[in-house]
């Protein structure tokens, strides 16, 4: 939190909201949106906090066009680190979404909040992440998916590059983040299937 709370002081009406207990992303999420839907924010944007120096004049730019709409953007995430690990997740695209079949470039099945975009249109509907989520593992494919059964579009921002740290170093522990990480991906995604 404290390397993104610089990268957000040149911005009027941001607040970062630290939570004490861990109560799990998609409830963590909604706090954020309850918060800010009083305050009747343009945007929200969904941002974890291992997220590298995230803001960049292309950012903002398009942060300024997503305000006018009715669709949901996320930017094109690499990884911070140089481990196989983190070569891994870039080839993979591991939290790029997935793009719909014949839309590449256009549209996307779902987006990560690794980086989310969204204009206050879609959240003053109701929209909010299912808390069934106890991990960071597919409570943002759910949201992305009702979103889209909602009416709105998932955008890729691919020219905005955002680098996240997945933690890996060239220790022997690496291994093991790598595996349970996709396990917990695995159960998040069991949750959807229900």
């Amino acid at each position: 939190p404290d390397r993104m709370s610089s990268d957000f002081k040149k911005f009027k009406n941001v607040e970062m909201i630290g939570i004490e207990n861990d109560i799990g992303p998609a409830r963590a999420r909604n706090v954020g949106i309850e918060r800010a839907m009083k305050t009747d924010p343009e945007l929200i944007i969904f941002m974890d906090d291992d997220v590298v120096h995230p803001i960049s004049d292309t950012f903002e730019s398009f942060c300024k066009m997503a305000v006018s709409g009715n669709d949901i953007y996320t930017p094109k995430i690499q990884s911070y680190g140089n481990t196989c690990y983190d070569f891994f997740h870039d080839v993979d695209g591991t939290l790029n979404g997935v793009y719909e079949k014949g839309r590449y470039g256009e549209r996307l099945f779902y987006g990560t909040t690794c980086v989310m975009i969204c204009p206050r249109k879609v959240l003053s509907e109701g929209m909010s992440f299912d808390e069934r989520f106890p991990l960071a593992a597919g409570e943002d494919i759910d949201f992305c998916i009702r979103a889209r059964n909602s009416g709105h579009n998932i955008i890729p921002a691919d020219s905005i590059i955002v680098q996240h740290d997945y933690g890996y170093g060239h220790t022997d522990d690496s291994l093991l983040k790598f595996i349970s990480r996709f396990v917990r991906y695995g159960e998040g995604n069991s949750i959807i299937k229900e």
